[in-house]
C-alpha cells in the first residue's frame, strides 16, 4: 500500500468519515462530535467500523451538518 493510501486509513475511499473528520469538516472538536452523537440529536448512524472506531457516511454527514446549521 502507498504512503499516501496508508495515511488515509479507514477513509480511503471517501464515502466513509471517522468522528476526527467530521470534526474538521464542522471545525470543531472530536469531543463535540462525540457529544453530538450521544446526545442523539439525529446525527446519522454508524455505517461501518467497530464500536471503538465508527465509521459514517460522508454524504449523510454532510447533509445532517448542513442542515443543523454546523457547516455551510
Amino acid at each position: 500500500m502507498a504512503d499516501k493510501e496508508r495515511g488515509k486509513g479507514k477513509t480511503a475511499t471517501g464515502n466513509l468519515v471517522s468522528i476526527g473528520d467530521v470534526a474538521k469538516m464542522a471545525n470543531t472538536s472530536s469531543n463535540t462530535v462525540s457529544k453530538w452523537i450521544e446526545r442523539d440529536l439525529g446525527f446519522p448512524k454508524p455505517a461501518s467500523g467497530t464500536t471503538a472506531s465508527r465509521l459514517y457516511s460522508k454524504g449523510a454527514v454532510v447533509r445532517w451538518l448542513r442542515s443543523t446549521g454546523r457547516m455551510k
